[in-house]
């Protein structure tokens, strides 16, 4: 049978601040979904934030999704910020070096 998962994705726009509430799996098969949401405001933005408290697993295309937004920020200069990491998750940005280019709060 296979594997399913899914992302509930809201996004919230205010002023020139754009804030994703994720909850679910941020995975290969839910990635590409954020992404196109992420390009679609990333241009106008001074801050861009990202609600992972109810993010149940983050995988390497995740990680890929959030790296890009943070290259795209940084080129735009604006600020991306993480909120809700868990103590486990921020374990995984430790131990793939990404602790450093994150800023999680």
């Amino acid at each position: 049978m296979p594997r399913t998962s899914s992302l509930e994705i809201n996004k919230t726009v205010e002023g020139s601040e754009c804030i994703f509430i994720l909850k679910g799996q941020l995975d290969s098969m839910t990635a590409p979904d954020l992404q196109s949401k992420v390009l679609e405001c990333i241009d106008s933005l001074t801050l861009l934030r990202f609600d992972m408290t109810d993010v149940e697993m983050l995988t390497s295309a995740g990680l890929r999704v959030l790296l890009l937004a943070r290259q795209k920020t940084e080129d735009n200069d604006a600020e991306m910020i993480l909120t809700g990491v868990s103590d486990d998750m921020k374990q995984m940005f430790g131990t793939v070096g990404f602790l450093s280019i994150l800023t999680i709060v």
